[in-house]
């Protein structure tokens, strides 16, 4: 079977098995052969090449089927694979393709969210025109008989005197009919339905108290109509821990958006206008809120000014109806975040509050430049106690009650006017532009650029 010459065998030569390979050596100047036939090939190792079986034979080897170079092949079998080189580059490629794409798959998904957002902000002045169809007047800003401490008296009152915002009148035009038809009108917003004070006083910040009922549960209800994709964290929930006798905890769903209610007193300190400048006219906004009560158990006067969309002289158009005021009750500052913990006992140092996040409480509007102030009070220690700074006031500055607007929008916030149409606000715009948009009958002729 193997020639000291080297010479090639058929498969059936010298009882050659033919299908594994024999003998591979050197002795002297010999070299030791072995074969195999596969695919009716003889394969020769003696020159490391592959010849038709035909050319083993003995017989002429066609030109058209040169030998083949076994180490080449075999090389060329081990290089198949891929070495640790290659594989980091890859590697390297897709990371560098991934942080190309990130910022265009965040940039779509945050245009999504903007989107809905303003759609939001549509749905709800359309809301305030059907009101006002089926009522002859828009929804009140809030309702607020007197001191909430008085709850009883709201039955001498008047049943729907309750304390309440806007929300809960207008949300039956937002297609939740079905939802708030089991929310009391004669009932404040935090109230269960067996008593009209509990839980009482105290308790602790972030820790809801249940079993809950009547209206205290329905107002912790989240709408999507009532919150910006784009806030942060969602579903909140506000949680306002009160210390004064008969008054309890007021928790319920939080709201991204809040109804104007025109320009504060403290406006022009805050924009920093002065009379050579030119000044801001205080005034309220598309409606007021009512307040007051007829019965003799609580004192102060009644006021129940009806508002209809014919006394926004300044035009539907260039009046502000709606804002984004988004991320309530936490403490929101120029993009920094502090946690809500709404107890402003002495001592709390970790107080913290974007007043009125609740869609239900009465605190939900406000007018800009209305406080100066945090939440806050000084004993209690926060860091946010005291003047809040005015650097802050522009777009996207603080989310605080009574401050400005606020949004999670890189670049601007969304605004509804009163006829719906919804503009969104750059952080370069001009506070003074925003001030007057917000009153109803300010004589001005303002629009954003």
């Amino acid at each position: 079977m193997l020639s000291p010459r080297g010479e090639n065998f058929t498969a059936g030569s010298a009882g050659a098995d033919s299908t594994s390979l024999v003998a591979l050596g050197k002795t002297g100047s010999f070299r030791c052969l072995g074969f195999v036939r596969a695919f009716g090939m003889t394969i020769a190792l003696r020159d490391a090449s592959v010849m038709p079986r035909s050319a083993a034979a003995g017989n002429a080897m066609p030109s058209e089927h040169p030998p083949v170079n076994l180490r080449s092949l075999v090389a060329g079998f081990s290089k198949s694979g891929f070495t640790l080189v290659e594989l980091l580059v890859v590697i390297a490629i897709i990371g560098v393709l991934v942080g190309l794409l990130l910022p265009a798959v965040q940039s779509a998904r945050e245009s999504a969210r903007r989107s809905s957002c303003s759609n939001n902000l549509r749905q709800l002045p359309l809301a305030f025109h059907n009101y006002e169809s089926a009522r002859k007047s828009l929804p009140p800003l809030m309702r607020r008989y007197g001191d909430d401490t008085k709850t009883p008296s709201v039955a001498g009152c008047e049943p729907t005197m309750a304390f309440r915002s806007w929300a809960p009148d207008v949300l039956a035009f937002l297609e939740e009919t079905a939802v708030m038809a089991g929310y009391d009108l004669s009932k404040n917003w935090w109230m269960n339905d067996d008593t009209l004070a509990t839980p009482t006083t105290g308790g602790v910040a972030g820790v809801l108290d249940s079993p809950v009922t009547g209206n205290r549960s329905l107002v912790r209800t989240q709408f999507p109509v009532m919150q910006c994709p784009s806030a942060y964290p969602g579903n909140r929930i506000q949680d306002k821990i009160e210390s004064a006798a008969n008054k309890p905890r007021k928790t319920g769903a939080c709201s991204d958006y809040f109804l104007v209610a025109g320009t504060g007193t403290n406006f022009n300190n805050l924009a920093n206008l002065t009379a050579s400048t030119g000044t801001v006219t205080p005034g309220p906004g598309p409606t007021e809120q009512w307040s007051g009560c007829t019965s003799s158990l609580v004192s102060g006067s009644v006021s129940r000014p009806r508002s209809t969309l014919a006394k926004i002289t300044d035009g539907t158009s260039k009046t502000i109806l709606l804002a984004e005021c988004a991320g309530r009750e936490d403490v929101w500052r120029a993009g920094a975040r502090t946690p809500a913990n709404a107890d402003n006992n002495s001592g709390n140092a970790s107080c913290a509050r974007a007043q009125g996040g609740s869609w239900a409480t009465n605190d939900n509007p406000h007018g800009f430049g209305e406080k100066k102030d945090a939440w806050c009070p000084a004993s209690t220690g926060s860091t946010l106690a005291g003047a809040i700074p005015t650097t802050l006031f522009r777009v996207n500055g603080s989310n605080e009650s009574g401050w400005l607007i606020y949004a999670f929008h890189p670049g601007g916030a969304h605004i509804a006017m009163a006829d719906g149409a919804v503009q969104f606000v750059s952080e370069s715009t001009d506070v003074r532009i925003l001030g007057e948009l917000a009153t109803r009958a300010g004589g001005e002729a303002s629009s954003l650029p």
